[in-house]
């Protein structure tokens, strides 16, 4: 969307979305055209393509990932952190194989998307590094899917034989993405006792009139939270997790809602023992809360 908005605003038009949950989105662009000649005139506004609503991969049990991802293209950039902008997963962008290969040296990631062609060291090239690095240093093996234009069997085989596990083919789409990721996230351990996210039944919280137009813009801003607090988990800075537990614990009942004062009062817990499966299951609790809660307002009693 980044690239067809920037190519319809350079011929002078305008790009507009629609969307609608569960129904589907709907996308359309306007350009002002000259005329090729009175007979056959070029349409000013061409018929909007609509998509229909798409279900992508997720998982109660994926935990959030911290992805490098070696890529040269701003644009390739742009587009994949849209493509996890709804997930948990978090990336670091490195703009060439050597960049990508100082920073897995000096920073813990779970996954590496490595592009194959790229300026100052190519994929191949920083993969077979990496896998060196990995071997000298007695650590474990970190997933690398390689990233390439070509979709050729020797192409395949040569990022095989420089130690990528995987191969995505261009152009990238975010299902195919997000289903790679999910097989990785899988391998974190989530504790089976967490609960399950949005089990369709609703959370009814009754909550004082007065409160009415500010309970919405907290629980907003408590999503929004919770994507930090996922990330924060991933780069396991545990004094952000409990400063932001406490906080919390001291907001969520006054709002009316004392199942976030419970989860704030765990996060600042766990956060200062440094225990990330205890702070996921948190997390997780409280994604299935926001997903199924539901604000009611007790009406008034008449006055006669």
């Amino acid at each position: 969307m980044s690239i067809a908005r920037r190519l319809v605003e350079r011929m002078g038009g305008k790009i507009a979305v629609l969307s609608e949950p569960a129904k589907g989105t709907t996308f359309s662009f306007t350009l002002n055209l000259k005329q090729v000649d009175d007979a056959t005139p070029v349409p000013a506004e061409l018929p909007p393509m609509t998509y229909a609503a798409m279900a992508l991969p997720t998982s109660a049990n994926a935990a959030p990932l911290r992805i490098l991802v070696a890529e040269d293209s701003e644009d390739n950039q742009i587009l994949l952190e849209a493509f996890v902008a709804q997930s948990p997963h978090h990336l670091c962008f490195a703009n060439d194989g050597a960049s990508a290969v100082d920073m897995f040296l000096s920073e813990s990631f779970d996954v590496v998307l490595m592009d194959v062609q790229m300026p100052v060291m190519d994929g191949l090239e920083a993969t077979r590094r990496i896998r060196e690095a990995e071997r000298q240093r007695g650590h474990g093996r970190v997933p690398i899917v390689a990233i390439t234009a070509s979709a050729l069997a020797h192409d395949r085989e040569a990022t095989a034989q420089a130690g990528c596990d995987q191969h995505l083919s261009k152009p990238l789409s975010q299902e195919r993405m997000l289903a790679c990721l999910s097989q990785f996230s899988q391998t974190i351990a989530v504790p089976s006792a967490a609960p399950t996210i949005n089990d369709g039944s609703p959370i009814v919280v009754e909550i004082p009139s007065n409160l009415e137009d500010l309970v919405g813009p907290y629980l907003e801003s408590r999503g929004q939270e919770l994507n930090e607090l996922n990330t924060l988990l991933t780069t396991q800075e545990f004094d952000k997790i409990r400063h932001i537990g406490r906080e919390l614990k001291g907001t969520g009942e006054s709002y009316g809602f004392q199942e976030l004062t419970k989860i704030g009062i765990k996060l600042e817990l766990e956060a200062g023992e440094r225990s990330p499966d205890a702070i996921r299951e948190q997390l997780i609790r409280m994604t299935d809360f926001l997903a199924r809660v539901r604000v009611a307002v007790p009406e008034m009693p008449k006055r006669h």
